[in-house]
């Protein structure tokens, strides 16, 4: 269980992500306490601290809220889990801790389960090892799924980038790149095939219209039991996924 104290608001513990989307200053707070002012790209960011200060009390009210459903979560949610499990691959992991200067995580697959050993001496290090852990294996297994699904269905990208994100499961862009959170490798396997159709469905429609829902309605008709599954997903990645301020 880790507790983390929430901090009061001010310039310099709230990020801005730029929106082509947003018509508004929007506010967003993840699971860690962490402000996001979502700011749209033809606004100034004058408006920005004003727009926060008049907010203060309902993001002090959230944050401690959102951040204290976290306590009561189990050992794997945490910043030092005991257990991964990445059920995208069918694979469970326990995890040891020891203080070693390499700085790097090691697989032991001759154990049942497998068995991660991440050494490092120091602490603020040992997130940032697990995270760099799940993107190598979200690039060796990722990859190859996308390729697959996106032969099998008859779609094309470009090139495929692997990332942490904290507020998407993906994205395509216009240069033909498809964007993949790391994270997927922890949900199921239907709900991560689901979110591949989802994005490989914007090489032929760039946005969210109703040709587009056709389209992925098309070749998965449950589309809307998926929509939710990532949704509540989102809302449940252990702490050490999310975190970021040791990087």
């Amino acid at each position: 269980m880790h507790n983390f104290p929430v901090t009061p608001v001010s310039s310099s513990h709230y990020s801005i992500r730029i929106s082509t989307r947003a018509r508004r200053l929007q506010l967003r707070i993840n699971q860690l306490g962490d402000v996001e002012v979502i700011l749209p790209h033809k606004m100034s960011r004058r408006h920005v601290e004003p727009f926060v200060n008049e907010h203060l009390d309902w993001i002090q009210i959230n944050r401690s809220r959102i951040t204290s459903q976290y306590l009561d979560k189990p050992p794997s949610m945490g910043l030092r889990p005991d257990t991964i499990n990445l059920a995208a691959i069918d694979k469970d992991y326990t995890l040891c801790y020891r203080k070693e200067a390499n700085n790097r995580v090691s697989e032991i697959s001759s154990s049942t389960p497998c068995m991660l050993l991440i050494e490092s001496n120091d602490e603020s290090k040992v997130v940032l090892q697990l995270q760099r852990w799940l993107t190598r294996m979200a690039k060796k297994h990722l990859s190859v799924w996308l390729e697959e699904v996106a032969s099998e269905l008859g779609f094309s990208y470009k090139k495929i980038s692997i990332r942490g994100q904290k507020t998407r499961w993906g994205s395509y862009s216009s240069k033909g790149t498809l964007c993949l959170n790391r994270s997927l490798l922890l949900l199921e396997p239907d709900v991560v095939r689901y979110l591949f159709v989802h994005e490989l469905c914007h090489s032929v429609h760039m946005n969210h219209s109703p040709r587009y829902w056709k389209l992925v309605s098309s070749i998965e008709p449950n589309y809307k039991f998926y929509e939710k599954c990532l949704n509540q997903a989102s809302k449940n990645m252990p702490l050490w996924v999310l975190y970021n301020r040791v990087m």
